[in-house]
């Protein structure tokens, strides 16, 4: 389990996951800072596709 707030951040299916493995200490902040990063990347270029 994890807390419902995670739900209301995340702003896609892939950032909840990271952003639970964050909840659980599976990766460190700055893992999860550099995969938000990339994740933001390949998002926004797909939109403007």
């Amino acid at each position: 389990m994890y807390p419902k707030w995670i739900d209301k951040m995340a702003f896609s299916k892939a950032h909840q996951e990271l952003l639970i493995q964050l909840y659980r200490k599976q990766i460190t902040r700055r893992e999860y800072d550099s995969l938000v990063n990339e994740l933001y990347v390949l998002e926004t270029k797909g939109i403007s596709k």
